[in-house]
Protein backbone atom coordinates (compact mmCIF):
# COMPACT_ATOMS: atom_id res chain seq x y z
CA UNK A 1 0.00 0.00 0.00
CA UNK A 2 1.44 3.45 -0.39
CA UNK A 3 -1.52 5.96 -0.33
CA UNK A 4 -1.70 10.24 0.81
CA UNK A 5 -5.09 10.64 2.69
CA UNK A 6 -5.96 13.88 4.22
CA UNK A 7 -5.40 15.00 7.38
CA UNK A 8 -8.22 14.01 9.19
CA UNK A 9 -9.74 11.86 6.33
CA UNK A 10 -11.27 8.16 6.55
CA UNK A 11 -10.50 5.71 3.62
CA UNK A 12 -12.02 2.74 3.15
CA UNK A 13 -9.70 0.25 2.39
CA UNK A 14 -11.24 -3.50 2.13
CA UNK A 15 -13.73 -5.62 3.30
CA UNK A 16 -13.39 -9.58 3.58
CA UNK A 17 -15.26 -12.14 4.49
CA UNK A 18 -13.40 -13.91 7.53
CA UNK A 19 -13.75 -16.55 9.82
CA UNK A 20 -12.93 -17.04 13.49
CA UNK A 21 -9.52 -17.60 14.07
CA UNK A 22 -8.52 -15.83 11.17
CA UNK A 23 -5.83 -12.57 11.33
CA UNK A 24 -5.59 -9.17 9.91
CA UNK A 25 -1.82 -8.31 10.11
CA UNK A 26 -1.35 -3.78 9.72
CA UNK A 27 2.41 -3.06 9.07
CA UNK A 28 2.04 1.10 8.11
CA UNK A 29 4.77 3.66 8.48
CA UNK A 30 4.09 7.37 7.73
CA UNK A 31 6.74 9.79 6.03
CA UNK A 32 6.98 11.72 9.36
CA UNK A 33 6.93 10.40 13.15
CA UNK A 34 4.44 12.95 13.98
CA UNK A 35 1.77 11.95 12.16
CA UNK A 36 -1.20 10.16 13.80
CA UNK A 37 -3.89 7.97 11.87
CA UNK A 38 -5.70 4.83 12.65
CA UNK A 39 -7.04 1.51 11.05
CA UNK A 40 -10.71 0.50 12.25
CA UNK A 41 -11.48 -3.18 11.84
CA UNK A 42 -14.98 -3.68 11.80
CA UNK A 43 -17.45 -6.34 11.39
CA UNK A 44 -20.89 -6.08 9.42
CA UNK A 45 -22.98 -4.72 12.11
CA UNK A 46 -20.26 -1.75 12.72
CA UNK A 47 -18.74 -2.58 15.84
CA UNK A 48 -15.11 -3.27 15.99
CA UNK A 49 -11.59 -2.28 17.72
CA UNK A 50 -8.80 0.90 16.38
CA UNK A 51 -5.39 0.78 16.63
CA UNK A 52 -3.83 4.51 16.67
CA UNK A 53 -0.22 4.85 15.09
CA UNK A 54 2.82 5.73 17.53
CA UNK A 55 5.70 7.44 16.42
CA UNK A 56 3.85 7.64 12.70
CA UNK A 57 3.96 3.79 12.84
CA UNK A 58 1.51 1.07 13.61
CA UNK A 59 2.37 -3.05 13.84
CA UNK A 60 -0.46 -4.74 14.94
CA UNK A 61 -1.75 -8.38 14.05
CA UNK A 62 -5.46 -8.71 15.46
CA UNK A 63 -7.75 -11.65 15.60
CA UNK A 64 -10.99 -11.99 14.46
CA UNK A 65 -13.34 -13.29 17.12
CA UNK A 66 -16.48 -13.97 15.24
CA UNK A 67 -17.27 -15.38 11.56
CA UNK A 68 -18.60 -12.75 9.17
CA UNK A 69 -17.57 -9.55 6.95
CA UNK A 70 -15.38 -7.38 7.87
CA UNK A 71 -14.06 -3.71 6.96
CA UNK A 72 -10.85 -1.99 7.23
CA UNK A 73 -10.71 1.45 7.12
CA UNK A 74 -7.54 4.27 7.56
CA UNK A 75 -8.07 7.65 9.14
CA UNK A 76 -6.04 10.52 9.27
CA UNK A 77 -5.75 11.90 13.00
CA UNK A 78 -3.94 15.24 12.47
CA UNK A 79 -4.84 18.14 14.12
CA UNK A 80 -2.82 20.37 12.34
CA UNK A 81 -4.24 19.78 8.40
CA UNK A 82 -1.08 18.14 6.72
CA UNK A 83 -2.06 15.39 4.56
CA UNK A 84 -0.01 11.96 5.82
CA UNK A 85 1.46 9.54 3.58
CA UNK A 86 1.52 5.97 4.14
CA UNK A 87 3.21 2.81 3.03
CA UNK A 88 3.27 -0.72 4.36
CA UNK A 89 1.08 -3.43 4.18
CA UNK A 90 -2.25 -4.81 5.14
CA UNK A 91 -2.84 -8.11 5.01
CA UNK A 92 -5.89 -10.62 5.11
CA UNK A 93 -6.13 -14.07 5.11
Amino acid sequence: MNITIGATEAHYFTGAQLKAGDTVAVRLVSDLASDVFKIQIVNGAGSGLSYLSTDGMLNVTHTISRDGQYYVYITGCNSDGRNIHIDGTISLP
